[in-house]
């Protein structure tokens, strides 16, 4: 779903009991990060966050964390892990390592839906400790490490919304699928889509000669 038609976001659980929250979806990171309940600019009166101290199977790694994005926002925190579950009804549920941001280098957007981010790019490019396999693993690799996925595929439709005079009357939507593609919306289905060999070890990068409208 999108939030007034700028970001697509999606809902995750933390923990045991499992406790909600919006985030970002986002092929050009690759750790997920949320708001920690101690966050001193995160606008928590209308946003969602994870305690720790509620969570029966969160454990603590680290006390120093800290990121910055392209466009120069980041945030600094603390590392911790635990269970995280998304999907219908918590379908698909793993450990994880992941930074929980006690303070944003900016004040974050209160008129904003989401609180955090969930990397989605690939191994070489996360900053996570992980014992479980000696280096940072992203949640999609971690997937398919644990064969957890009917298919090592992952399948985004973004959907845009519609507006008037900057007003956004219907929101877009769209899904991500973890172990698959929607083929109904492929011409051909699966058999009719185009593989392209990944050019980067950090990025879903590919080379492209050109672009037609």
């Amino acid at each position: 779903m999108t939030g007034a038609d700028q970001q697509w976001f999606t809902y995750i659980t933390v923990g045991d009991p499992p406790q909600a929250v919006p985030v970002i979806p986002d092929t050009g990171s690759a750790d997920l990060f949320i708001y920690a309940s101690s966050c001193s600019n995160c606008y928590l009166s209308n946003h969602s966050s994870f305690n720790p101290e509620n969570s029966r199977s969160y454990k603590h790694l680290s006390d120093n964390w800290s990121v910055e994005y392209h466009d120069e926002s980041g945030a600094r925190g603390y590392i911790g892990k635990d269970t995280v579950n998304f999907g219908a009804s918590g379908l698909i549920s793993t450990p994880l390592a992941f930074a929980l941001a006690t303070k944003l280098t900016e004040d974050g957007d209160s008129d904003s839906s989401t609180s955090g981010i969930m990397g989605l790019s690939l191994d070489d490019l996360s900053t996570m400790p992980d014992d479980e396999y000696n280096q940072g693993a992203t949640l999609f690799s971690r997937l398919v490490r644990k064969k957890q996925l009917d298919d090592n595929v992952l399948g985004i439709r973004m959907g845009k919304g519609q507006a008037s005079q900057g007003v956004v009357y219907k929101e877009g939507g769209g899904m991500y699928t973890f172990g698959g593609v929607e083929e109904r919306y492929i011409i051909g289905g699966k058999a009719g889509l185009n593989w392209i060999p990944v050019t980067s070890s950090l990025y879903w990068l590919v080379f492209s000669s050109n672009f037609k409208r």
